[in-house]
């Protein structure tokens, strides 16, 4: 039995405790795919344990992002100790791609830093504004070139 899972509001929250994010459909639009996988489980949560396999599979195949497929499940006997057992099986597939989360992530902290230095450009000395440039380059936060920029831009203002 197929069924497109509807659940993406339910894996939310375990997306935001990972590196890697469940897309929504229409999301990867933008992206480039890596792999098809299908988690099979027989847990009774088989909606949480195929989100952590997906994300510890996404993250080894080097995707950042993940679009939930279709959900199959099935059922069989199986014989037990104290006779026989229905066994549920269920299969979960998803989609991996790479979509450049993490350069959007730096260029975020690259942007919040330029304002909060743009705020703070008034009452900061030359000196301390060419350190701090110089401590985001350092960190990796701009590249040398966007750092050539500020620091000839703070220069002008001499």
């Amino acid at each position: 039995m197929f069924k497109p899972l509807i659940f993406a509001s339910l894996l939310l929250p375990l997306a935001a405790q990972a590196d890697i994010k469940i897309l929504q459909p229409g999301e990867e639009a933008n992206c480039q795919l890596i792999k098809e996988e299908v988690c099979k489980t027989t847990s009774k949560d088989p909606v949480k344990a195929c989100d952590e396999w997906h994300q510890e599979e996404a993250e080894e195949q080097g995707a950042d992002a993940f679009l939930m497929g279709t959900m199959e499940q099935s059922s069989h006997r199986q014989p037990s100790l104290t006779g026989a057992k229905t066994v549920k099986t269920t299969r979960i597939t998803a989609t991996y791609y790479h979509c450049g989360l993490a350069k959007q992530a730096v260029q975020k902290v690259v942007d919040e830093a330029v304002q909060e230095s743009a705020a703070q450009v008034e009452t900061d000395s030359i000196e301390s504004r060419l350190l701090r440039l110089n401590s985001l380059k350092k960190k990796g936060l701009i590249t040398q070139e966007e750092y050539g920029q500020k620091r000839q831009q703070i220069l002008d203002e001499l």
